[in-house]
């Protein structure tokens, strides 16, 4: 009767959803992913960043001990010590001793120089008063003047302020590299051009030199790969036939707040 027609109609409906729900997880449809994962996500990803962030820090840490130690500590160590003897040999030999501080004169001007170098290198004040540009073109001249080797610096597009960090991380980044090249690959000509996009930060360093391993450890204690992944950026590295070197380096850009006049 009627009710049999109704049941048969609800059986129907009945097979019709569990058809469809086979049909869905065939396809592979599952649960949608709500607000709460999704936050979960971003902050497993962030604190991910900051234990990434502390390790780089740390090591650089280290670094900086040891150059403190190995360079101006010992300079001003080894003023004292010429100051203590022109101090003794005044009352001895005038003479003598006005030529002891002659030599002390000279040595405190180069640990001067040596200081305000070492400044530079950990951190240009120039980087967060004019940004990354400039102060790169002032580093590539204290390597030309330093080391004797040819370097020529481009940069190409809208150039523009980053955020601090992103700042910091990207010159300590091409300072490495630049450093790497120098002193482990004895490169004497250098290519290094910035190609500022909307989007991205293309960099491009070719030299001549030694082929070295594209992920060794830098001078600042970590490994190029790290560096990039705190900067979300990638690189290739290609050794060509004619004995260059290319490291291609694609920073994304977070934000572009204000041009660099």
């Amino acid at each position: 009767g009627s009710d049999d027609v109704v049941a048969d109609g609800e059986e129907g409906h009945r097979a019709d959803r569990e058809q469809e729900g086979e049909h869905a997880h065939v396809l592979g449809a599952g649960p949608l992913r709500g607000e709460g994962d999704r936050a979960a996500d971003d902050r497993e990803r962030a604190e991910h960043e900051q234990r990434a962030h502390r390790l780089v820090q740390e090591e650089e840490r280290k670094r900086i001990a040891r150059q403190v130690h190995d360079g101006p500590a010992q300079a001003m160590a080894n003023v004292v010590l010429q100051s203590e003897i022109s101090e003794r040999l005044f009352d001895v030999d005038a003479q003598k001793s006005r030529g002891e501080l002659a030599s002390l004169r000279q040595m405190v001007n180069k640990t001067l120089q040596e200081l305000r170098g070492f400044i530079f290198e950990l951190r240009p004040m120039i980087l967060d008063d004019l940004g990354l540009v400039p102060t790169l073109r002032r580093y590539v001249q204290t390597l030309i003047d330093k080391h004797g080797v040819r370097i020529d610096f481009s940069s190409t597009g809208r150039d523009r302020r980053l955020p601090s960090d992103d700042e910091v991380a990207i010159f300590r980044l091409i300072q490495d590299s630049l450093v790497e090249r120098i002193d482990k690959a004895q490169a004497k000509d250098i290519v290094l051009g910035l190609q500022w996009k909307e989007d991205t930060l293309d960099v491009l360093l070719q030299s001549d030199g030694k082929e070295l391993p594209p992920d060794g450890e830098l001078q600042s204690g970590i490994r190029r790969s790290e560096r990039l992944e705190l900067l979300h950026g990638e690189s290739t590295h290609e050794a060509r036939a004619d004995g260059n070197v290319v490291l291609k380096v694609k920073i994304p850009i977070r934000s572009a707040p204000q041009l660099v006049s």
